[in-house]
């Protein structure tokens, strides 16, 4: 899998992060683990290849941005970061007019462009500790 096609949101069901790819099926916001879909059946939920098809919270859905963090761990869009040269905590989201990830805080946005990957921290997410925010 190429990370930066991958999405996560938290599952309808249970509340927990599922992972892999964003489709929109009957009408219904999934993600999709495993690989990419081919063939889906509605009424059984499954499709050719055996993927999962996982109904998501819309409110939840974050991109991958394709990088790592200095962990090792992948950085989503809604992440919540700490960079080297900064004091303050930092939200990751997608900028859609000009089609690029930055940072930003109640003081400043930046393109995210501007630091690497393994300079960044992620210390939470915005839908798991929103009380970090308060405190940027």
């Amino acid at each position: 899998m190429k990370d930066r096609y991958l999405h996560k949101a938290k599952r309808a069901d249970n509340g927990e992060w599922v992972h892999g790819y964003y489709a929109v099926i009957g009408g219904r916001e999934v993600i999709i683990k495993n690989q990419e879909e081919k063939y889906y059946a509605v009424d059984e939920g499954k499709n050719s290849r055996g993927n999962e098809i996982v109904l998501i919270r819309p409110a939840t859905l974050c991109q991958c941005t394709g990088l790592k963090s200095e962990n090792g761990n992948l950085i989503w869009e809604n992440d919540i970061v700490t960079l080297p040269t900064e004091e303050d905590f930092f939200i990751i989201c997608w900028d859609k007019d000009d089609a690029k990830f930055c940072i930003e805080n109640n003081s400043i946005t930046a393109d995210f462009d501007n630091y690497w990957g393994w300079q960044t921290e992620v210390i939470g997410n915005k839908f798991d500790n929103p009380e970090l925010l308060e405190e940027a």
